[in-house]
């Protein structure tokens, strides 16, 4: 017979297994971020659009995506590197992490500093602009996110944590937008580029708490020259490898502004946005496996089959995103007059851009965990030089519909040469390993 003690026994028994699967915890923490971060920032912007200040919008959404670039570029992938030294170096001391942080993070902090200054010098020249006003005040965020410790959260298994900060610049700059509109442009800027500092300061104290509340804060050391200098090259390999693609909706924007007008291309934008948000959710579970990515990889057998295995959410993710987002875009496009019937329709033309952006970022996401960063970067740039090369080919026949065929093409076939790149590389290695083996026999 059950006693009353019976289900909250079972009830704490669910909740220690739920918390024991850090990679149920780290999703939902992402998730969590990005739905109270992205998500609250959306939801602004939507209200922005549907009130017809659509002008203020424009303005704000340009500088923010450049600003946030900046913010994700200063970075300098430590969400990979760092993540990536504590998954495989696991017997290395306290002491060489912490060298190989504090040496990576000064490499961050002086850029930030050139960027700052930068700034500075472009707000001096424009005191009442908008854009400038915002940078200026955006830097000071920027400055202290360069010594942000999110890669050693992702290494530890708590990538949860550092996603879960990262909504904070945005919930800052979805509190203060609806404030702005009305204001000066000068005036609106520095308010909002505030707001972004303040947020992006949090976020950082906040993951070192977390990492000082699990005993693996790092330990003051003096950065070094040498590590500086491997830290630095690693950093410059993944740059060159990360940036083509984010410079790629840029010049996305500007290819359509060229070939299609103005209109379309801020209807673009807004639905580009919708698009991107959603592939953050396959990006979560790619940085929940990478880890164990890291390890699986390193002998280099049955390649394709490993990584489609470990990252196969991401890629089931993919499908589902896909056809929602195909359903919400028709959803909106029937529900909604004016600039929002329009957005709907191009949400649905860019859907399947959610598959084959999975695709192409689970093989990308190989080419880090077995430290092939050159291969990854120069197949971006080819990437992201034949989308656009072929965007300009297809939308003056195709329109709209021409830029999304451009792109999902070039993420498919990008995905291909990836995998022929590795499975070379393999084939090499190991036949170089035979061939010496034979010669000392």
């Amino acid at each position: 017979m059950a006693t009353a003690g019976q289900p909250r026994r079972k009830l704490g028994v669910a909740l220690r297994i739920f918390t024991k699967n850090h990679r149920v915890l780290n999703f939902a923490g992402l998730l969590a971020g990005f739905g109270l971060g992205q998500g609250s920032l959306f939801v602004v912007q939507t209200w922005l659009l549907a009130t017809d200040h659509v002008t203020f919008l424009g303005h704000f959404s340009f500088i923010f995506t450049m600003v946030i670039l900046a913010y994700q570029a200063i970075d300098l992938g430590g969400l990979v590197i760092l993540a990536r030294r504590v998954a495989a170096d696991e017997e290395s001391s306290a002491h060489d992490l912490s060298t190989f942080y504090w040496s990576f993070s000064l490499v961050r902090f002086i850029i930030a500093l050139l960027l700052a200054v930068a700034a500075a010098c472009w707000w001096v020249g424009d005191p009442m602009g908008f854009s400038s006003s915002y940078t200026g005040a955006a830097t000071l965020g920027l400055i202290v996110f360069s010594l942000n410790p999110g890669g050693l959260l992702d290494g530890y298994n708590k990538s949860g944590w550092s996603g879960a900060t990262w909504a904070l610049p945005f919930v800052a700059s979805a509190i203060a937008l609806p404030f702005c509109p009305e204001l000066r442009p000068g005036q609106a800027g520095f308010i909002l580029g505030g707001a972004l500092s303040v947020g992006a300061i949090f976020a950082v104290v906040g993951q070192y708490v977390i990492l000082h509340r699990h005993g693996a804060r790092p330990l003051w050391r003096r950065p070094n020259s040498l590590a500086m200098r491997a830290t630095g090259r690693e950093a410059l390999l993944y740059m060159i490898g990360w940036l083509p693609g984010q410079l790629y909706f840029r010049g996305q924007i500007a290819l359509a502004m060229a070939l299609l007008g103005p209109v379309p291309t801020a209807l673009i934008v807004y639905a580009k946005q919708v698009v991107m948000s959603s592939t953050r959710f396959l990006y979560f579970a790619r940085r929940i496996e990478y880890p164990n990515l890291v390890k699986q990889l390193a002998d280099g057998q049955r390649l394709v089959y490993k990584i489609l295995t470990i990252q196969r959410i991401s890629l089931y993710m993919g499908v589902v995103g896909m056809l929602g987002l195909a359903g919400f875009g028709i959803a909106l496009h029937f529900a909604f007059p004016g600039q929002l019937k329009g957005a709907g329709l191009i949400i649905a033309l860019f859907a399947p851009i959610v598959l084959t952006a999975s695709v192409n970022a689970t093989f990308m996401q190989a080419c880090y965990a077995m430290k092939r960063t050159g291969d990854s970067a120069w197949t971006a740039i080819l990437i992201a030089t034949a989308g656009l090369a072929l965007q300009a080919i297809l939308t003056p026949f195709f329109g709209m519909a021409g830029i999304a065929l451009a792109e999902g093409l070039c993420q498919l076939g990008g995905a291909g040469l990836i995998v022929l790149v590795l499975s070379e590389r393999i084939r090499f290695a190991q036949g170089s390993k035979r061939a010496q083996k034979a010669h000392t026999d």
